[in-house]
């Protein structure tokens, strides 16, 4: 069903926490793609953990006051500074949480046991998502969709950071599959994302470098081809979505492309134009991999501290369960080309099929 169809039907309302282990082969992890980079970057992010917990352990309840009182002073009787705050203090302490069992998992002989890891990223998530929920609001409505057996790659609006663990916890938790990422090298300063991530196979990219890029992400998906017959591949940050299509950061994401593109920012209301160097390596390494097009909606303008402060607690969506629907279709395989032209091309339909959908959404 493509993405310009009706809204999906059967859609799981809740947020809850998968009972069962992830199953994964035992194996050793893909090759790495960063060099050092995976080692300095999370050593940075702990040293940085460790200088700044402790300053926010002992004012936490200062800040938490003055938040609260500079809320209602300013009109904001929900109280979305304190919200934030301590949802920051949540997601400092779960870091420890995510360090100590890596720890446990290096000290017991579990390095490479790639199932561990997976739970282990699951529980980290699903606890982050938990207290989201309590916190800030964010509920979220999963999608319920029959994924045949094999290689699953997910092409995703992004929008927001909330949206960018959303894969991963799906994939690893509800659906019982393990996930390969893509990730912005940025976010190996983050160190339950750049320790584990390693682990895991994430193929973290320069996305100023395209062709070293392109490159990473086709040794993930070559190494997961020939070894892991149930590997998801959730695919994020090759795709970004803006709140309009016109306007300076699509200048600046279309300088140098071609007249097709640009025809097509200028059409996109509610996207970007999609990078599909990615996607084409993933294609052509899984040629048989299942497509799923995946896109959050609710978080738009969810980014920044500002414009998260501005629309904390999130508020239920009207005829929805949660404030964030997890909208997937899965694409038939049989209509992607297999020449990089037409792949493009494709690509660019879809992404032109999901904006109209959004649009007619907003009405």
């Amino acid at each position: 069903m493509g993405p310009a169809s009706a809204e999906p039907s059967g859609w799981r309302p809740t947020l809850r926490r998968s009972r069962h282990a992830v199953r994964v082969p035992d194996t050793a992890h893909p090759r790495d793609s960063n060099g050092t980079m995976w080692r300095l970057r999370p050593l940075v992010g702990i040293l940085v953990l460790i200088a700044i917990t402790p300053l926010l352990v002992v004012l936490a309840l200062p800040l938490l006051v003055l938040g609260a009182i500079l809320d209602l002073v300013t009109g904001r009787p929900q109280l979305p500074t304190p919200r934030l705050l301590a949802f920051g203090l949540v997601y400092f302490l779960y870091q420890y949480g995510g360090i100590a069992r890596l720890a446990v998992l290096t000290f017991t002989g579990k390095r490479r046991a790639l199932e561990r890891h997976s739970e282990v990223q699951a529980w980290w998530i699903g606890s982050l998502l938990r207290w989201a929920e309590r916190l800030l609001g964010v509920g979220i409505t999963w999608p319920e969709l029959a994924l045949p057996p094999g290689h699953v790659v997910i092409l995703s609006r992004h929008c927001s950071p909330v949206d960018a663990v959303l894969p991963a916890y799906w994939m690893t938790a509800i659906e019982q599959r393990p996930a390969h990422y893509v990730m912005k090298n940025a976010l190996l300063y983050d160190p339950c994302i750049g320790l584990f991530g390693h682990r895991l196979g994430t193929a973290f990219i320069d996305r100023a470098n395209g062709e070293d890029a392109t490159t990473a992400i086709r040794r993930l998906a070559a190494t997961a081809a020939p070894r892991h017959r149930h590997r998801g591949l959730p695919r994020r940050h090759l795709f970004h979505a803006g709140e309009s299509g016109t306007g300076h950061r699509v200048s600046a994401r279309t300088e140098g492309e071609s007249s097709t593109t640009l025809d097509l920012a200028n059409r996109l209301r509610h996207l970007l134009p999609p990078r599909p160097a990615g996607t084409q390596a993933v294609l052509e390494e899984l040629p048989h991999a299942v497509v799923v097009l995946l896109a959050p909606v609710g978080l738009e303008g969810f980014v920044g501290l500002a414009g998260i402060r501005k629309r904390v607690p999130l508020q239920r969506r009207n005829g929805h369960r949660g404030s964030i629907d997890l909208a997937a279709w899965l694409l038939d395989r049989d209509e992607v080309p297999n020449d990089p032209i037409g792949q493009r091309q494709w690509l660019e339909q879809e992404w032109a099929k999901l904006d109209r959908w959004l649009n007619d959404l907003r009405r």
